[in-house]
């Protein structure tokens, strides 16, 4: 990495920030003195056979060897504002893609986090639960795909950052019931009908029974 022009090393510094692949943009958000040079940097990286092309203005270190050591030339201090920069941008240009990015967007979130720990920064609360709810954001997505492991990860990661996570066991299941019980009674007592009756001060107990009927020994249910 010293043998490169100074553009093309810092493209490389700031690249590694993103993991595997990065995009030209977000490094140039990241550092906007690359705003000019980043074409050319990005050829001489190309020529070097450091990184590959992966899309339009995408790029891939060549091995993840590569990535590291350019990771590594970074400060702590770096580290934690260029993670945290990171996950701005990717949150701002997330779009319709946002549950997709979630648990990278929150992956730098928590990174610049822990790492201003490490150094013995404080870090401001605004800080922590932007992290905490973007891995329970990421959690949220994990669940839907039905990778509770993945999403168990998120979630103890966001009680580390201060978000407080609360689960009851059951409490899901005994509010559903509680609530199919309700429409059934509702459907064949004929309450809604007979509670109209009194609300207008009156009491027509035909009508009222006319669509009710006896549940004593039968079994009853819903259908979706």
């Amino acid at each position: 990495m010293d043998a490169l022009p100074a553009p093309a090393r810092r493209l490389l510094q700031v690249g590694s920030v993103f993991g595997r692949s990065y995009r030209l943009p977000g490094v140039v958000e990241l550092d906007p003195d690359l705003a000019v040079s980043s074409a050319e940097a990005s050829d001489e990286l190309l020529t070097r056979d450091l990184v590959r092309a992966s899309g339009r203005e995408s790029f891939t270190f060549r091995h993840i060897l590569i990535r590291e050591v350019a990771y590594g030339t970074l400060t702590r201090a770096a580290r934690i504002k260029l993670h945290a920069a990171a996950g701005s941008w990717l949150e701002a240009t997330a779009g319709a893609d946002v549950d997709a990015l979630a648990e990278l967007i929150a992956y730098h979130f928590r990174e610049s986090i822990s790492l201003s720990q490490l150094a013995g920064q404080p870090v401001d609360d605004a800080a922590r639960r932007r992290a905490a709810a973007w891995l329970s954001h990421a959690a949220d997505v994990a669940w839907a795909g039905a990778a509770s492991i993945e999403a168990a990860r998120h979630l103890q990661a966001a009680i580390e950052h201060g978000l407080t996570v609360a689960e009851v066991t059951y409490s899901n299941s005994i509010s559903v019931s509680e609530h199919v019980v309700m429409m059934i009674l509702s459907l064949v007592r004929n309450y809604i009908p007979s509670y109209q009756w009194v609300i207008n001060k009156g009491w027509n107990i035909a009508d009222c029974v006319s669509r009710a009927y006896d549940l004593e020994g039968m079994a009853v249910g819903t259908v979706d």
